[in-house]
């Protein structure tokens, strides 16, 4: 009777724990299920959160753009209203709807880009609500460079000495020698090293080139004494170009010399495989005069600020004087659209006349002048500075 007695005990024992193991596993199931349930919601909270904010900063970005190019006064800056996403229309709204998905806050500012404060960037900062979950995203402008930036090495920022460059930029670059009236030029020993390395030009590349001095191609008449023979360029690969002043120069040739062809080209650049600038039936309505080729592509040249002019030097015995000056473009066509590429070549404007030159290229197709109501304004340039996502 005893060991029956046990045995029934043991069984009750041994199913208590049954029990017990089994509750503490099915609350533990259930926490587990419940855990990555929740995980699962806030993952899922998370990229939506996310998609919110891009689409806040890309959709203010786009206000940013379309304001810039006729009234920068009108562009969005500082805290601006929450926007919400409607579920219903699948569109934003300033009103919160019955169901919407999240709130978005944007903000607009401006940044120092340099410990200096040269410059400052755009941000467009972000911030995505849904549910318990908040993201923040930024969408910043490359700052301006410096052509002198130890990273490009485009010149001296004393003396505005072009150097052989390290580096081309993807974003606007700016040139400016520090001294408020100087200039930027070659010196004869960087284009008798370009000479000795068979080489005929020097290739500046950024998606903006801006001159904020002049650019002269030498210093004067004794840079050419000492140059080297021949013909040597600056190119300039932009999809916009703007001068502040240019002189490009050819000495004629002498008994003993050769001439020297100094001039400029500006080429549209190829930045990560993609050739840039703009197709040519979306710029038909801009052009003043002249032929547009509807499948090419072109860039923008401003010659608005400055003088420039082609300086021919010549010799009489032993003495180089300079024989001619003149003013390349009519005070009423300064800025062009140019196909592909365009060479300001000092020997054909020896040969034509600077007007003629001008003329010719024009009727060429190679430059198109830019109807003045369709000038970029250098004041708007910021507004053009491309977007990323700061990671």
């Amino acid at each position: 009777m005893r060991l029956r007695d046990e045995r029934g005990m043991m069984a009750i024992g041994v199913a208590l724990m049954l029990i017990v193991v089994l509750a503490l596993f099915g609350g533990a199931l259930w926490q587990y299920s419940m855990f990555e349930l929740r995980r699962v919601e806030k993952a899922e909270q998370d990229m939506q959160a996310l998609f919110l904010a891009r689409s806040g900063a890309e959709a203010v970005m786009e206000v940013w753009r379309q304001a810039s190019e006729s009234d920068p006064s009108t562009r969005p800056f500082g805290q601006l209203d929450t926007l919400f996403y409607d579920h219903a229309s699948n569109s934003f709204s300033l009103t919160k709807p019955e169901n919407y998905l999240g709130a978005i806050n944007v903000t607009v500012k401006h940044e120092e880009a340099t410990e200096s404060g040269d410059d400052v960037i755009t941000v467009i900062e972000s911030t995505a609500t849904v549910g318990s979950t908040t993201r923040t995203v930024r969408l910043v402008t490359y700052p301006y460079l410096y052509g002198h930036h130890e990273d490009l090495a485009w010149y001296l920022e004393d003396s505005g000495e072009i150097l052989i460059p390290k580096a081309g930029a993807r974003e606007p670059v700016i040139i400016r020698p520090k001294k408020e009236d100087g200039f930027v030029h070659f010196t004869p020993s960087v284009l008798r090293t370009l000479r000795q390395s068979d080489r005929s030009s020097v290739t500046l590349i950024a998606s903006d080139i801006i001159f904020e001095r002049p650019f002269r191609f030498v210093g004067g008449k004794e840079d050419v004494v000492k140059g080297p023979e021949g013909s040597f360029a600056l190119e300039l690969e932009a999809e916009r170009v703007f001068f502040s002043g240019l002189e490009v120069v050819f000495e004629s040739e002498g008994v003993i010399r050769d001439p020297r062809n100094y001039g400029v080209i500006v080429r549209l650049p190829v930045i990560a495989g993609e050739k840039r600038g703009l197709l040519g039936k979306d710029i038909k309505a801009t052009v003043k005069r002249g032929n547009v080729d509807d499948n090419a592509r072109y860039g923008e040249v401003y010659f608005d600020i400055g003088d420039s002019e082609y300086v021919e030097y010549d010799w009489f015995l032993v003495f180089i004087y300079e024989a001619d000056r003149e003013s390349l473009f009519s005070d009423d066509e300064k800025a062009f659209y140019f196909k592909d590429s365009w060479y300001i070549n000092p020997e054909e404007i020896h040969r034509k006349g600077a007007r003629r030159f001008v003329e010719d290229a024009i009727s060429a197709g190679e430059i198109l002048p830019i109807r003045p109501e369709y000038l970029t304004n250098r004041q708007y340039l910021d507004g053009r500075r491309p977007f990323f996502w700061e990671q």
